[in-house]
């Protein structure tokens, strides 16, 4: 059997699966081409991990501290989690204008051409990274314990280690100086929205004082405060008003005597003939002639003979007198109603029903007979004025009487009036009092925002200051950016461990995959799969020259010539990667 003998793809399909052993064996039939091809891998890894530049990182701390004065004196500056200020800083910060002014004030990225902006801006924000550091700290709402963020990291990669320091120290002082400026901003502006809320609430109040004060104006004596005062006015008025009502009952009573007195009395002196004795005259006999009438009639009543007798004597003479009759059943009933309200009064009280039912009576009488035609006097007395000294006294005290009375009636109205005007105030009294106090309350709550809106106040301006001395929540440069001395990138050694790990995957993947694509009966077993009976003997295949030399005898040499050439590359890399760069040893040993 040659070695170029070939099986057809159905019987492949027979084969069964493949050992360890069989593996090897595919990898030792190809051992050049896998050495080739992972040699070849290996040296790419390698050079990769020599001829990528290195990344310098220059890193900035900032610790986040609480304010110096305890929360519970000046209460939170400007209350907010660290991590969402954090997050508003930094999107104000990486903003495109201030990332373009960087990238202009350092140079960065001259292999960038400076019309692909989105270009910088996107390899500028991929160099820039920030990092929180989390801790307990205090909730700036509740002000319970919980977890926060207490500091953080920023940090810029690029390629000179000068220059990285120098960006990375920029946008340290950059969070620094937006995070003083963003709280004193939203100082000021807390003091500012408070002191407009302390305007608006004076202004109410000032506005409720004026309901107020026009309240009381027009209820000045309806009031609650003035209810005790008004009843005992009222009662005083009402104690002046028994007080004029007695003395107006004594006043009457004096002036019905004085009227009986003045009744009994001539008004004209008598006038005697020459024997001595009085005269009397027409006017004189009708007036006694209407006593003993109203005498009679008290007693008899108007039927008795008496009684008519009387009348017609009396209508005699008030004919030849020219008068009408002042005299009439009314100013009888009138004398007799008086004698029974005198007689009323020492039994019962001025309100008294049947004192007021007598007082009614009278008065109604007295304005009937004041309304009657006056009596005519004779001709021989009606110019002349009374003369009769004990008449004209008793006229002038009932005069007094009756003006003093006039006087009482006038007062006692008047009492009467005040005494219901105070009345109809303390009946407004309860609803007054519900608007007073209704008012009184809204004041109260207003005066009670308005005190609260002038501490919320002092406390925004002492906060406020607080963020001006620097005296509040800050930022607080722990650590410096540093000069980086070692790169952080790339990591070399991991490089070179890939390069060798594709370098083995590469080899025995080929080998792999041209033993799949390669139908040659290579062995024992490829045989026995295709005869279906193993091998008597098997005879390997030995490639001779024209010289009669194996070929690996002629491989031998180069083989070592390669190793050794590996190694010394292996070493010259790990002393690059593990001990000292190449050129730093190049530039000791030759200063040496």
């Amino acid at each position: 059997m040659t070695k170029s003998a070939q099986i057809s793809a159905e019987e492949l399909e027979l084969e069964e699966g493949r050992s360890l052993s069989d593996y090897l064996d595919i990898i030792r039939r190809r051992k050049w081409m896998v050495s080739a091809i992972a040699a070849l891998i290996f040296f790419g890894g390698i050079v990769a991990a020599v001829t990528l530049p290195p990344i310098y990182r220059s890193t900035g701390t900032i610790l986040i501290e609480g304010q110096e004065i305890p929360q519970d004196l000046v209460g939170a500056a400007v209350s907010s989690y660290a991590a969402q200020r954090l997050g508003m800083i930094s999107k104000e910060i990486m903003n495109r204008s201030n990332l373009l002014w960087i990238i202009e004030q350092f140079d960065l990225y001259p292999e960038i051409p400076d019309d692909q902006i989105e270009a910088l801006l996107n390899r500028m924000q991929g160099d820039i990274s920030l990092e929180m550091t989390s801790g307990d700290v205090s909730d700036p709402t509740s002000g319970r314990s919980t977890e926060g963020t207490v500091a953080f990291d920023i940090s810029y990669e690029g390629k000179d280690p000068e220059l990285v320091q120098k960006v990375a120290n920029k946008l340290v002082m950059l969070f620094l100086d937006k995070n003083a400026e963003e709280r004193s901003r939203k100082a000021s502006e807390v003091v500012e929205f408070v002191r407009q809320e302390v305007e608006q609430q004076r202004a109410y109040l000032e506005e409720i004082e004026r309901r107020i004060a026009d309240f009381k104006e027009r209820h000045v004596d309806k009031l609650p405060e003035f209810a005790s005062m008004n009843m005992e006015t009222i009662e005083r008025l009402r104690s002046e008003m028994d007080d004029i009502t007695r003395e107006l009952r004594s006043l009457e009573e004096r002036r019905f005597y004085l009227q009986g007195q003045l009744t009994q009395i001539e008004p004209y002196a008598p006038v005697q003939n020459e024997e001595g004795k009085e005269v009397l005259e027409d006017d004189d006999r009708l007036r006694v002639l209407q006593s003993e009438y109203t005498s009679a009639l008290a007693v008899y009543g108007k039927d008795h003979p008496d009684v008519k007798r009387l009348k017609r004597e009396m209508r005699t003479l008030e004919a030849k007198l020219g008068r009408v009759s002042a005299l009439d059943e009314r100013e009888i009933l009138l004398a007799k109603l008086r004698e029974e309200l005198q007689t009323a009064r020492r039994k019962y009280t001025a309100q008294h029903p049947d004192i007021r039912k007598l007082e009614r009576k009278v008065a109604l009488l007295e304005r009937e007979l004041a309304e009657s035609p006056p009596v005519r006097q004779s001709s021989s007395r009606a110019a002349r004025p009374p003369d009769n000294p004990a008449y004209i006294t008793l006229q002038a005290q009932l005069s007094a009487v009756s003006s003093e009375i006039n006087s009482l009636q006038v007062q006692r109205s008047e009492l009467h009036k005040t005494i219901a005007n105070y009345e109809a105030k303390l009946v407004d009294t309860p609803q007054v009092e519900r608007e007073y106090t209704s008012l009184m309350r809204e004041r109260e709550d207003a005066l009670k925002s308005y005190q609260e809106a002038v501490d919320s106040l002092k406390r925004a301006e002492l906060t406020r200051q607080l963020e001006v001395g620097n005296k509040g929540e800050r930022f607080t440069l722990l650590e410096p950016p540093q000069l980086p001395e070692v790169p952080v990138k790339p990591n070399r050694p991991a490089i070179v461990l890939l390069g060798l790990l594709l370098a083995l995957a590469g080899g025995v993947g080929y080998a792999l995959l041209a033993d799949s694509l390669d139908h040659t009966i290579n062995g024992r077993r490829d045989l026995s799969l295709l005869l279906g009976e193993a091998p008597l003997a098997v005879v390997p295949y030995i490639d001779i020259r024209q010289d009669g030399t194996a070929v690996g005898e002629q491989r031998t040499p180069w083989l070592m010539v390669s190793l050794f050439a590996g190694g010394v590359l292996l070493f010259a890399v790990g002393v690059h990667l593990l001990w000292m760069p190449l050129d730093v040893l190049w530039g000791t040993l030759f200063n040496k």
